[in-house]
């Protein structure tokens, strides 16, 4: 696909690996619509950064775990050429001591918005669906809960609507392993996981925004989730 004048929508396209990708398609001449919850002075940041309004690129702001805000979102960024699903919320508990609220928060976030968006962009002509997983998404962690549920049920999503969209509309999945520390703590915390990475290295966020162009350029590829993680999904840990 040529990138040049495509309209691409990136949820959480304000922040950490978000804003990465949404420079990412902006520098190959993508106009993107930065999707944000909460930040929404990064974002009014950002989009001078990635050219300003001039060059087509906007903000919009949607709590995902409203549903009105959802069909509003649906209506108005779309139709649009690209859908980057990469918004998200991360706890890490067992699913056994999880609270309830806790769950349907996350599932909503990390799961249920992205389907209803999925299905709203197949629906008005959309052309690609990149949903943004993690590498846990590729294997069992007994401490996990919500988290890791969703993410699974996001990339069997994917799976299915590359089979159901097709031969309109492909959809892929890009799954990082560890990038970047969680907010507020010390990049020290990333030594840990690089003990557990087979090549002793994590990502950046610059690997998993490349990622996402060569999808979106490879009219191929459909139905395919690609590893960003230096082989930390065939590892029983991390």
């Amino acid at each position: 696909m040529e990138l040049k004048g495509k309209k691409v929508v990136v949820t959480g396209g304000a922040l950490r690996i978000g804003a990465i990708i949404s420079a990412a398609f902006a520098k190959s001449g993508a106009e993107v619509v930065v999707h944000y919850r909460n930040s929404i002075s990064e974002a009014e940041k950002l989009v001078p950064k990635l050219g300003g309004a001039e060059k087509g690129h906007s903000i919009f702001r949607c709590d995902f775990t409203k549903q009105t805000e959802l069909e509003e979102m649906a209506e108005k960024c779309f139709p649009a050429d690209i859908l980057v699903n990469n918004a998200s919320v991360f706890r890490a508990q067992p699913a056994i001591s999880e609270d309830m609220r806790h769950f349907e928060e996350q599932f909503r976030i990390n799961f249920l918005a992205p389907l209803y968006l999925m299905k709203k962009f197949c629906a008005t002509g959309g052309k690609l669906v990149i949903n943004i997983l993690d590498e846990r998404a590729a294997k069992l962690l007994p401490e996990e809960g919500s988290y890791e549920l969703s993410k699974k049920s996001l990339l069997w999503a994917t799976e299915v609507f590359a089979i159901q969209a097709a031969p309109e509309t492909r959809v892929n999945a890009v799954a990082p392993g560890a990038t970047l520390p969680p907010s507020g703590l010390p990049d020290s915390t990333m030594e840990e996981h690089r003990r557990k990475i087979p090549l002793r290295k994590t990502p950046a966020p610059e690997d998993v925004a490349e990622a996402c162009i060569y999808i979106a350029r490879n009219d191929i590829i459909n139905g395919q989730t690609i590893f960003i993680d230096g082989g930390q999904h065939l590892a029983w840990t991390g």
